[in-house]
């Protein structure tokens, strides 16, 4: 259960606000048709052509290459819960994956692309994710020829992607703008102003199922915030581009952060004491309670009213909570459960709360 190692569990710049980023690279093949119109036949040749690609690369022993059909359905569903493998890859009888050791970098193949490369950082940490990505691309295009052209750049199944092929996304936390947003609406002025930009901004987990009754609409007020197509500007324009918007929001979540400290002290204690107290009485926890506990939580370390936490720990429970890590959990240690915990459902929600309990048990409460 020690994830240390990984590197959602490092930290990064404006991590109070922006959990993580990742930069993906979309890569076609010349000669080769599109994944939505080639046969098998194609698909395996191209998979065979990333794998033995990669295996040429400095370093080759850092990447560990296979066919997804491959996998059996848990392997699938913890890539999937990573951000690693999609749905439709999951059903792709010659969809493939490439990744490094580290759990940085990953490569889909016979995606929506031939190749999807992507890389991911603890914070804003642009500086050192695309310098990884570029140098893989690079060292790729010395071993293999990509479609692109001078007039369209690299060419994409998807028109959004057409140009530069990156897609810049960022995990982000703004539980204060979000509480202010019913009064000050700041938080809808600010994405619509990111919008007007042409990012998008979507809900991380999904939307909370009461909001009337909560104080977010998306579960845990947790946002992922992209760039949209990728034929407006260079790598680096659209990279400094998302930064200043991302730094931006950041700069606004802390302002909005110190107003509730001063002004809604109790309402703010309320939120996160009552997360505390369900993470450290239950006894059975599902993924979306922990989601909705861990955020209100970190809430109260951003804001200091709770001590001895780091952020790097909230985000890596995050994953180490998500159903599928927890059934491999569940399968591959030997827990001694209560009598009449005699269900997997039953095992894995209560795996959950004592994870969140052991991890947790050292906060302190600032009055």
């Amino acid at each position: 259960m020690n994830e240390a190692g990984a590197w959602y569990s490092e930290t990064g710049p404006e991590n109070d606000v922006v959990l993580s980023t990742r930069i993906r690279l979309a890569r076609n093949f010349v000669n080769f048709p599109f994944p939505s119109c080639f046969s098998r036949d194609d698909g395996e040749r191209i998979q065979s052509l990333v794998f033995d690609a990669f295996s040429r690369l400095e370093h080759p022993e850092r990447y560990q290459a296979l066919s997804v059909k491959k996998l059996d359905s848990l392997g699938q569903r913890i890539l999937s819960e990573r951000g690693v493998l999609s749905s439709d890859q999951i059903t792709n009888p010659v969809a493939g994956i490439v990744v490094r050791t580290d759990g940085k970098l990953m490569c889909s193949v016979n995606d929506e692309d031939h190749l999807r490369i992507a890389c991911f950082g603890a914070g804003l940490n642009v500086d050192e994710v695309y310098p990884i990505i570029k140098d893989i691309d690079i060292s790729l295009q010395n071993i293999v020829q990509f479609a692109a052209s001078v007039e369209f750049g690299y060419l994409s199944a998807s028109v959004n992607n057409v140009g530069t092929g990156m897609k810049i996304s960022a995990f982000v936390h703004l539980p204060s703008l979000t509480f202010l947003n019913r009064e000050t609406k700041e938080l809808s002025a600010l994405f619509s102003d990111i919008e007007k930009k042409s990012f998008t901004v979507m809900p991380c987990f999904g939307y909370a199922p009461d909001y009337e009754n909560s104080f977010s609409p998306a579960l845990g007020a947790c946002y992922q915030i992209s760039s949209g197509a990728c034929f407006t500007g260079t790598e680096e324009e659209q990279i400094a581009a998302l930064t200043e918007t991302l730094q931006a929001a950041a700069e606004s979540e802390r302002m909005c952060r110190h107003k509730i400290a001063d002004t809604k002290p109790t309402a703010l204690r309320d939120f996160v004491y009552k997360a505390l107290a369900s993470v450290k009485y239950s006894r059975f926890l599902t993924e979306r309670e922990c989601i909705d506990a861990l955020f209100r939580i970190k809430w109260g370390k951003d804001t200091g009213i709770l001590a001895c936490i780091e952020n790097p720990v909230l985000f890596a429970l995050v994953y180490r909570t998500r159903e599928a890590h927890i059934e491999f959990v569940n399968r591959n240690e030997r827990f001694k459960f209560e009598s009449d915990i005699n269900t997997p459902e039953l095992q894995h929600a209560r795996l959950r709360s004592l994870i969140m309990q052991e991890s947790l048990e050292s906060i302190q409460i600032y009055a």
